[in-house]
């Protein structure tokens, strides 16, 4: 009877085990597609770690935080740039350790399925955001990172090639490839439009408007029914980068009641509207900047 009592408990304890393990993948984030992850990166690198800081650093975990979070510093080699780290050698990366306690709060144990850590002769592709907080940079997300591994040769490429239409947009918007039409849109859409938690506050302003036109142009030429084949830019489709542009009925913009109208509808007020309508662009400045600049 007992045996039979705890062989009953154990299948409970298995049961709950693989519950709570489903349900917190569950409340993973999904990861971002690589041309996002470029779109919003200040650096993009391939890297190995050769060690750490001697001292953690303690900054606010967010802009206006009035606590203070340690940071390790994990020194990594840049073996490729990418984007943005043009003539680098090293790059400064904070992250926070697995297990860390904020100046005058509780203690935080970070789950590993979560956490962003780096350990010696790691070999990654990182995607950085500088940290307005202190002289090093972050990667954000847990898809921020991804190791070496057996399709590795292939993301890089896939994110070598976002890089290069998000450098030379124009070529990007011009180019032969519909596809690559496409993908150059939403790179710059996301590139302009991406909040990015860790900067702090944002405002706006409109980018080149030949430049948004041309956006607009390619995004009403684009074909709505398809889905994008290329890797990595699954989320990049018309509607999802037309949705980001925040356009409201201030700019003649009507969403119809029929969802099975959109694509049409959008594509008209795209095409009439890509010589009024002006992108606009998030900018972050910070707070000391603004104070010298009010004096």
């Amino acid at each position: 009877m007992k045996r039979v009592m705890w062989m009953g408990l154990a299948s409970l304890l298995c049961l709950a085990a693989t519950t709570s393990l489903t349900t917190a993948k569950a409340m993973m984030i999904a990861p971002a597609p690589l041309s996002q992850r470029v779109a919003t990166a200040d650096y993009v690198i391939v890297g190995k770690v050769t060690g750490f800081g001697d001292k953690t650093v303690s900054v606010a975990p967010f802009p206006g935080a009035k606590n203070k979070q340690e940071y390790q510093i994990a020194l990594i080699k840049v073996e490729t740039n990418i984007l943005g780290a043009k003539g680098m050698k090293e790059i400064r990366v904070g992250f926070i350790p697995p297990m860390a306690t904020p100046a005058g709060g509780p203690r935080i144990i970070r789950r590993p399925f979560r956490s962003v850590t780096f350990t010696l002769n790691q070999e990654a592709l990182v995607f950085l955001t500088k940290y307005p907080e202190g002289d090093f940079f972050v990667a954000p997300a847990y898809y921020s990172v991804i190791n070496k591994g057996a399709n590795f040769d292939k993301e890089v490429d896939e994110v070598k090639h976002c890089a290069k239409l998000l450098a030379e947009p124009k070529a990007g918007l011009e180019s032969k490839d519909k596809a690559d039409r496409l993908l150059t849109a939403g790179l710059l859409i996301a590139h302009y439009r991406q909040r990015r938690p860790v900067a702090g506050e944002a405002k706006t302003t409109p980018i080149d408007a030949e430049l948004s036109k041309q956006i607009l142009l390619t995004l009403a030429d684009a074909d709505w029914a398809a889905r994008p084949g290329r890797p990595g830019a699954f989320q990049m489709t018309p509607q999802s980068l037309f949705y980001q542009l925040g356009v409201t009925p201030k700019d003649g913009w009507t969403q119809p009641k029929d969802f099975k109208q959109f694509p049409e509808a959008a594509k008209t007020w795209l095409k009439d509207n890509a010589d009024k309508y002006r992108i606009q662009r998030f900018v972050y400045e910070k707070k000391d900047k603004e104070e010298k600049s009010d004096k």
